[in-house]
């Protein structure tokens, strides 16, 4: 059995075993103690160390300019659909968010007025408010004009759930570019251009929704972040990764003659 995958099987025999002994046949497995207390002990179990992949700034270019020319089935169609792709990978490097965060996007979360977007209750347990960029408020923008009464930003096929799982539109990605990522990727993408941009560290972590609890800084709980402060972040990091070539593609797209559904 492969060293990781053994260390997972001990920890699950270790966490059923507490409180009860596994038996077999009601015979028990182990009689006097659980091996797995040894390498507690010992601090033998494999660590898993965290993931630092991103889109790095000379790939950045590239990468923006595949995703704004890449053509898809049905992207200029002025519906609920036209760009999605497009628009479904721009939000990722805009914004920072979770995979999940970004397929579960709702209209009713979305403030195009003030152009703010809320997520309820995200890992850390705190709504987030985050500022949008005026290139990315104005792809909101058309979404909605375009929207056809869906609930989602993202909606799937149906028109009444949000997409889910788009590794194929990832991978066609990285086949055109070269450039392997994950989504989690575009999140640490998002951060990286934030620290080029020389945004603060308070600054990034409140536009990520960070928690400060394991810091030990404790001046990190007097930090008060300003809105204005994450809205200029916000348009310091659009500006550094959209290109004005780029801006241009999306703010004239053209969609589709044919009548919405």
């Amino acid at each position: 059995m492969p060293t990781l995958a053994l260390s997972y099987f001990l920890q699950f025999i270790t966490i059923t075993a507490k409180g009860k002994r596994l038996t077999n046949n009601n015979q028990p497995l182990i009689t006097e103690f659980s091996p797995v207390q040894i390498l507690y002990q010992n601090d033998l179990f494999n660590k898993l160390k965290p993931r630092k992949n991103y889109i790095n700034s000379e790939q950045q270019a590239d990468w923006v300019v595949a995703i704004v020319q890449t053509q898809w089935r049905g992207n200029e169609k002025a519906n609920e659909y036209g760009y999605l792709n497009q628009d479904f990978f721009l939000t990722f490097v805009l914004t920072g968010l979770r995979r999940s965060e970004v397929e579960q996007l709702a209209w009713a979360n979305i403030d195009l007025n003030y152009g703010t977007l809320k997520i309820i209750n995200p890992k850390n347990g705190e709504d987030l408010l985050l500022p949008l960029g005026e290139t990315l408020l104005h792809v909101f923008k058309q979404r909605k004009k375009y929207s056809n009464g869906s609930k989602y930003v993202f909606p799937a096929t149906n028109n009444q759930n949000h997409i889910k799982d788009r590794r194929h539109v990832r991978h066609k990605i990285t086949e055109t570019t070269g450039i392997p990522f994950t989504f989690h990727d575009l999140r640490r993408t998002f951060t990286s251009i934030a620290n080029r941009c020389g945004i603060g560290m308070y600054t990034v972590k409140a536009l990520i929704n960070h928690s400060y609890q394991d810091d030990s800084d404790i001046t990190a709980d007097y930090a008060q972040i300003d809105a204005k402060d994450l809205r200029d972040a916000m348009q310091k990091i659009e500006n550094h990764i959209l290109s004005k070539e780029v801006k241009g593609i999306i703010l004239y797209r053209e969609y589709s003659s044919k009548k919405q559904r």
